[in-house]
């Protein structure tokens, strides 16, 4: 994948003489149902012998017209999800007031203007655009034929009865409902944490991490998976919030590593909830029974 910036109403650099299938959307998640916007895409591209591309936004548009939302992946993760997906380009548009005061007609003037051999735009049911969000997609198809672009759109997944979206999925998260929430995402909720500190209690090593992700989780202990210099670590995560701040203490039962930059923390399951009257030793030794069980049942 091949990562660009643009910004205003500049042209971008993409490949002369194929024709271009747009992915369009903010994908913060990109949960299933972005995922399947994406893959017709690219699906599209391949077909017409084109290439693909994600055309997306930074800032969030809330950041910029209020409401904001918390994140559920950095910028930089995101990113990484895009590229799992083997689009061929992602495009990065910077958002401000002066994009967002588009009309949708002139959103659309734009794109045909920044990508030279647009042929296909790809978008989610939801997909809202220009001044005052009063582009959607149904107008957006009846440009199709005006503008020379088709435009496809694709239906909402649902699951359990609802939508699949990432405003679910912040819910489900903040509510404890992990396995709903990856379910949703179509693989395991990670967060980047920083190393802050290490602190021995008793017979057992304790890590913590500050989380960089603005997504909170349910407070709890955690099964997790440690991804760290193309490594992957079992172990028992802590989550909690101190002074508005989401910290992990994480606890590895058989492995002797030292953490001492940033790494990546894969949520596998919830196990226990977190008991604010335990002392840190008592903390300590429920995480190592917590670690000591799961493994357990794990080999079993």
């Amino acid at each position: 994948m091949l990562f660009l910036k643009t910004v205003g109403k500049n042209t971008v650099s993409i490949h002369k003489n194929a024709p271009l299938v747009l992915a369009i959307g903010v994908f913060d998640g990109v949960h299933l149902g972005h995922q399947r916007v994406i893959q017709n895409a690219i699906g599209m591209a391949s077909s017409i012998g084109g290439k693909s591309a994600v055309y997306t936004f930074l800032p969030h548009p809330t950041e910029i017209l209020g409401n904001r939302k918390n994140l559920i992946l950095t910028y930089e993760q995101k990113a990484m999800q895009l590229g799992k997906l083997n689009i061929d380009y992602m495009v990065e548009q910077h958002f401000d007031r002066e994009f967002a005061s588009l009309s949708p007609d002139d959103f659309m003037d734009m794109l045909k203007h920044k990508f030279k051999t647009i042929n296909t735009i790809c978008i989610g049911q939801n997909f809202r655009f220009g001044s005052g969000r009063t582009g959607n997609a149904n107008y957006l198809q009846s440009l199709s034929s005006k503008i020379g672009i088709e435009v496809i759109v694709i239906q909402s997944l649902m699951a359990n009865g609802f939508r699949i979206s990432s405003t679910r999925i912040r819910q489900e998260l903040i509510q404890g409902n992990l396995a709903t929430a990856n379910s949703m995402l179509g693989y395991n909720y990670y967060c980047r944490c920083l190393f802050e500190r290490k602190n021995q209690v008793a017979d057992i090593l304790i890590s913590t991490f500050r989380v960089q992700n603005e997504q909170q989780i349910y407070p709890g202990i955690y099964s997790i998976n440690i991804l760290s210099t193309n490594e992957i670590y079992h172990g028992i995560a802590d989550y909690y919030n101190d002074d508005k701040i989401s910290r992990i203490d994480v606890y590895l039962i058989e492995y002797q590593v030292t953490f001492t930059s940033s790494i990546d923390v894969e949520f596998l399951s919830f196990i226990d909830e977190k008991n604010q009257l335990l002392t840190p030793h008592q903390r300590a030794t429920q995480m190592k029974r917590s670690m000591k069980n799961t493994w357990k049942n794990q080999k079993n």
